[in-house]
């Protein structure tokens, strides 16, 4: 499930960087992503996936399959999440989709925080998110 998703922020990534795009994080994708990664330490899956992209299946945003793939696996690896640092340099923004590449720190140890989000009804929504090694 990991390299899938992998695949796909790759693939997106280089479809983005062959078009303009804005190189600073947007406030509004900060606002959005402190509230996700808010519910990610509170092991919320109802708040995690609040405002999340039509593009995100019922079957994702089951709370069993949060508890296995957000808790057990990177907060159990990493810790809960702490701070991070935007990698602007590895990111992509367009007006229709944002990939955002994060230097986080956690409570156990640092990760790469890969997000990558879709603008729907005028705002950038979770599609997926995944803590992986730096």
């Amino acid at each position: 499930m990991q390299i899938r998703s992998i695949l796909y922020s790759l693939l997106i990534f280089a479809a983005l960087t062959a078009i303009p795009s804005s190189a600073a994080e947007p406030p509004d994708i900060a606002k959005t992503l402190d509230r996700i990664l808010r519910a990610y330490n509170a092991a919320d899956a109802k708040t995690f996936w609040e405002g999340a992209s039509r593009q995100v299946s019922d079957f994702s945003r089951a709370a069993d399959l949060f508890q296995f793939r957000y808790i057990e696996g990177p907060q159990a690896t990493y810790g809960k999440y702490v701070s991070r640092v935007f990698r602007e340099q590895e990111s992509a923004i367009t007006d229709d989709f944002a990939v955002l590449i994060y230097q986080t720190k956690c409570q156990k140890r640092p990760a790469t925080l890969v997000v990558n989000m879709t603008k729907e009804d005028g705002e950038y929504r979770l599609v997926t998110l995944e803590f992986e090694d730096p």
